[in-house]
């Protein structure tokens, strides 16, 4: 009976048993994937439904920003590594809530072009890091207030 069967025959039915194991893993176990895959909204749309979201949250525009050099990559890691820093030495002294975030604010003064770009995010969350590594939290609103000069 397997005389009749050739090599061809049998290379494409290893390969549709093999498509169909793989397609049921897929579907399995990366559903929730694959079903966002197909219910992405399209970029346009996705900005006019940012209307509510604070700054922090939504995706700064690519026209809305100055042009950002390579430099402010390093000027960014510099910014982390500073705060870093300062926010252990802060909470290692037992410093109060307030002066703790004024010697933020102090320290982020120079970085000030960020705010609202993607860099102003990447500093933003390596402060909430560090404060959280501390066990302080900040709500939006004194995360927002980091970046004001008060």
């Amino acid at each position: 009976m397997l005389k009749n069967i050739s090599w061809t025959d049998f290379i494409i039915v290893c390969f549709f048993l093999v498509s169909t194991y793989y397609l049921a893993v897929v579907l399995l176990f990366y559903r929730s994937r694959v079903r966002g895959l197909f219910r992405r909204k399209p970029y346009k749309q996705a900005q006019n439904d940012n209307v509510g979201t604070s700054s922090a949250d939504r995706r700064p525009d690519e026209g809305s920003s100055p042009a950002l050099s390579s430099d402010d990559f390093t000027a960014t890691k510099e910014a982390s590594d500073k705060l870093k820093v300062v926010i252990n030495q802060a909470v290692s002294d037992g410093v109060e809530r307030q002066d703790l975030l004024g010697a933020i604010r102090h320290h982020l003064e120079p970085y000030k072009r960020f705010e609202g770009t993607a860099f102003g995010v990447a500093i933003r969350n390596s402060i909430t890091r560090e404060l959280g590594h501390a066990g302080i939290t900040l709500s939006a609103e004194e995360l927002d207030a980091i970046w004001s000069s008060r």
